[in-house]
């Protein structure tokens, strides 16, 4: 039978009420801090300018999605492996000691939080039922 809802790809994905997600569930407690494979830069960086807006001081958070089965080993791992060339993500914000106001990255390799969640459900059916609502991934992730 045909389900009603938006066209991903070449066929149609049903829309579903935030009511009807299964439970989502965490394999641990809290995240976890995955840190640099090898050892980083230990220095603090400026945020410029154009960075430092008191309105821009807000929090990003990601959701990835996989169609396919991944290993979440394979997951750390490679993260682990990026942090190395990126650093500063590994790091953490602070007001700076010399400048009031000023906010600085402490690049200390401390690591990039993660975690590890599953649901019931579908790559493609999460992604519509989140564009029918932008509201369900808020309650799915992690406070952080």
């Amino acid at each position: 039978t045909p389900c009603t809802g938006s066209r991903i790809g070449a066929c149609y994905c049903k829309m579903l009420e935030s009511s009807e997600l299964p439970d989502c569930f965490y394999s641990s407690s809290q995240p976890i801090l995955v840190r640099p494979s090898s050892p980083t830069p230990n220095h603090s960086l400026y945020l410029s300018n154009l960075d430092d807006q008191k309105f821009l001081r807000f929090s990003i958070k990601y959701l990835y999605l996989f169609k396919k089965s991944v290993s979440v080993a394979t997951l750390k791992c490679s993260l682990a492996r990026v942090l190395v060339d990126y650093y500063p993500l590994a790091g953490r914000l602070r007001n700076s000691p010399e400048y009031d106001q000023k906010l600085e990255v402490d690049c200390n390799g401390e690591g990039a939080v993660f975690a590890e969640a599953f649901m019931d459900i579908t790559a493609e059916e999460f992604s519509c039922t989140f564009r029918q609502a932008k509201q369900v991934m808020e309650e799915a992730l992690v406070q952080a």
